[in-house]
C-alpha cells in the first residue's frame, strides 16, 4: 500500500491488538515460506498426472465459494510442500492448512541430528508424556512401535500453527533409520482414514483422531509406512 495508507494502518493496528497479532502473524508466515520457498521459483514444474486430473475435475464441477477456496489452498500447499500426491482429492487444508507442512520440516530438521535428536529421551518416558499433555491440553501418547523394528528415542515439543503447542516422536532402527510422529490438537471430527503424502524422498500419512491430528513421517515406502501406522493407531487406541 502507498506509505501514507501504511502509516494509517500501522495506526490503526495500535489500536486494535487482536488484529494486530494476526497481522503479525501472516508478516512471520510469510518470511518463513520466503526463506523455504523462494528457490522453488528457479524450478522447472514437473508434469504430474494427478495434478491434470484434478483441474480437470475442477474446470467441469461447480464448487460454491467454500469449495472454491478450499481448492486453491490445496493447489498452493502441494506446490510449496514439493508436489504432494495424495489417496483422494479431499481437501487436505479443511483442518490445519499448514499441519503437514510443519511435520515434514520437523522431520527435515531433527531426523538427521546426531547428538541431540531429542528434547526428552526414552529413558524419561513417564515425564515426557506428562510434560506434553499438560502444554498440549489432553493426554499424549507415544505409539509403541517395537513390533515394526523401531524403537521410541525421546520427544519434543514443538511450536505449532498460531502458537498452538505441537509435539514430535522420534523412532529409530537397528540400521539407524529414523521416523518421527507429529501431533497438534484436532479442530474438526474424527477422520481416521489413513492419507498418503510424498514429498521429496519422504512418505507421509496424515490422520485424524480428536483430540489430535497425527502424521507419521519416514523415507520409507508407501507399503513400510502404513503397516506402521496402522500399528500405531492401534497403539493409541488400546
Amino acid at each position: 500500500m502507498p506509505p501514507e495508507d501504511r502509516l494509517s494502518f500501522e495506526d490503526w493496528l495500535q489500536e486494535h491488538p487482536d488484529i494486530a497479532d494476526e497481522v503479525r502473524s501472516y508478516r512471520e508466515l510469510n518470511e518463513t515460506l520466503h526463506g523455504a520457498f523462494d528457490h522453488v521459483l528457479d524450478e522447472a514444474v514437473p508434469f504430474d498426472h494427478e495434478l491434470s486430473i484434478a483441474a480437470h475435475i475442477t474446470k467441469n464441477s461447480f464448487w460454491g465459494w467454500q469449495q472454491m477456496a478450499a481448492g486453491i489452498a490445496l493447489v498452493l500447499f502441494g506446490s510449496a510442500l514439493g508436489w504432494f500426491s495424495h489417496d483422494r482429492f479431499d481437501g487436505i487444508a479443511a483442518n490445519d492448512p499448514h499441519f503437514l507442512s510443519q511435520a515434514l520440516q520437523a522431520h527435515t530438521v531433527y531426523a538427521p541430528e546426531v547428538r541431540h535428536p531429542v528434547e526428552v529421551s526414552s529413558a524419561n518416558k513417564t515425564h515426557l508424556l506428562k510434560w506434553l499433555s499438560k502444554r498440549l491440553g489432553n493426554k499424549v501418547k507415544a505409539p509403541l512401535l517395537t513390533s515394526t523394528g523401531f524403537h521410541l528415542v525421546g520427544g519434543r515439543l514443538l511450536p505449532g500453527t498460531k502458537g498452538i503447542p505441537a509435539a514430535q516422536f522420534m523412532y529409530e532402527d537397528q540400521t539407524g533409520k529414523r521416523l518421527t510422529f507429529y501431533l497438534s490438537p484436532a479442530s474438526k471430527k474424527k477422520d481416521s482414514s489413513f492419507h498418503f503424502y510424498t514429498a521429496e524422498k519422504l512418505s507421509i500419512y496424515r490422520w485424524t483422531d480428536k483430540p489430535f491430528q497425527y502424521a507419521m513421517v519416514g523415507n520409507l515406502t508407501r507399503k513400510e509406512l502404513k503397516e506402521i501406522c496402522k500399528v500405531a493407531y492401534d497403539s493409541l487406541e488400546s
